[in-house]
């Protein structure tokens, strides 16, 4: 458990965090400051400002408890102080020239320190015990008091999407200064000990709530994904550490997918035909029952405990069907998975000779749609040059869904 100082530790150590990451951008200086942003105008070098702008209660934590040792005591059923910090990342570039009388934009410096930093919290988005000890080396006494070793491993670092007006908001109210290059992370979740006296020499045996085995929990991690690329109605493999949890999902685009199989350095799970077409990113995430046992007023529920790191997944559409139907004649085409509205949707005919030169590429407009499509109609007169021509002929076909394209195969064979 970490003490009342490891607020102050956390942004400590983060700041040194970004201070090694940012030094290994090459042909680029730039130092680290901690603090709110200032007017650009005063700014002399390349500079990247921490700044912890907002504290918030953890939502699943806040009414945990458990065990804290103070003064070699142990209070079994102390109250936990679960925090969520959020930090304010401000990227200063100036106009550099080189000897060789190039100019280096002020812009670009920014953005090559944002790109570098985004990279690492993607990369590495909790410490690693190395770096921790690293880091916790070349730190004040103080720093190392205040505990945040016993419990970083569960301090997540998340990209935080703020809507234009809170950003507003953020720089017209708050800091009231100039908007610069900048983005939010927050961490999750920080556990500090509350507890100020030791208890009675005999305490009570109290039973411990099904949420305090999440102190001993880790966040899970992807190293990678096999195969890359799949059709709606395959089988992807995750591989990495930390993946199996009481609970597990697969998040393919943001939608939750249960996996046939699961085991700590392995997911399998079969992409749905309901899942989204196109490239995708997938991520593992897990839950465990929170609440006390019994207990109507706090009832065991299932919460989110830890999600991984979403890597690349290309999903290639699937045509389950496609035909030559009614007066006058209509191409229908089912297709899996369905398409979204806000996607593009392009159609492929294959010459009856397999002349590449000869092919088709028809774009299908979905803008007055409001759900997502599976069966698409287009009137053959509305294919350019008469495509499906004379009557007995077959014609090979494929769907592209936000440039992925299904493949050419002998199920989607059209006749008239």
């Amino acid at each position: 458990m970490s003490t009342q100082q490891s607020i102050a530790a956390v942004t400590y150590l983060v700041g040194r965090r970004l201070k090694a990451e940012i030094e290994s951008i090459p042909s680029l200086s730039a130092v680290v400051e901690v603090g709110p942003p200032v007017d650009p105008a005063t700014v002399a070098a390349n500079t990247t400002r921490l700044f912890l702008h907002r504290v918030s209660p953890n939502p699943t934590l806040r009414s945990s408890v458990g065990p804290q040792d103070v003064d070699g005591v142990i209070l079994a059923n102390a109250p936990i102080l679960a925090l969520d910090l959020h930090y304010l990342m401000s990227f200063y570039g100036v106009e550099i020239t080189n000897p060789d009388q190039s100019t280096d934009a002020a812009d670009l410096a920014a953005q090559r320190m944002l790109g570098q930093v985004m990279s690492m919290f993607h990369r590495e988005p909790t410490f690693s015990v190395p770096e921790l000890t690293a880091l916790a080396s070349l730190a004040p006494d103080w720093v190392q008091n205040a505990r945040v070793g016993e419990q970083l491993k569960l301090l997540h670092f998340e990209l935080e999407a703020l809507d234009p007006e809170t950003w507003s908001k953020l720089w017209s109210t708050l800091l009231q200064t100039k908007y610069v290059l900048s983005v939010s992370y927050v961490a999750s979740v920080l556990l500090v000990e509350t507890a100020t006296e030791p208890a009675p020499a005999v305490a009570p045996a109290v039973q411990r709530p099904a949420s305090i085995h999440l102190l001993q929990r880790s966040f899970p991690r992807l190293n990678d994904v096999e195969p890359r690329e799949v059709e709606a109605g395959g089988t992807v493999t995750l591989k990495g550490s930390g993946l199996a949890g009481e609970r597990t999902f697969v998040t393919l685009a943001g939608v939750d997918v249960t996996p046939d199989t699961v085991a700590s350095d392995e997911v399998t799970v079969i992409v749905p035909l309901s899942a989204r077409a196109g490239s995708i990113h997938a991520a593992v995430r897990q839950e465990a029952q929170m609440g006390t046992l019994n207990d109507p007023l706090d009832p065991l529920q299932w919460a989110q405990v830890g999600r991984s790191n979403g890597l690349p997944l290309v999903v290639r559409p699937r045509v389950m069907s496609a035909a030559i139907q009614g007066t006058p004649a209509m191409l229908q085409v089912d297709i899996a998975p369905a398409v979204a509205p806000f996607q593009s949707l392009i159609l492929h005919l294959a010459a009856p000779d397999g002349n590449p030169s000869r092919a088709l590429r028809h774009r299908i407009a979905l803008r007055d749609e409001v759900a997502p499509v599976s069966i698409v109609q287009v009137p053959v007169d509305d294919l350019p040059e008469s495509p499906l021509g004379q009557a007995a002929t077959p014609r090979r076909l494929a769907v592209e869904v936000d440039g992925v394209r299904s493949l050419l195969t002998t199920t989607a064979v059209i006749t008239r």
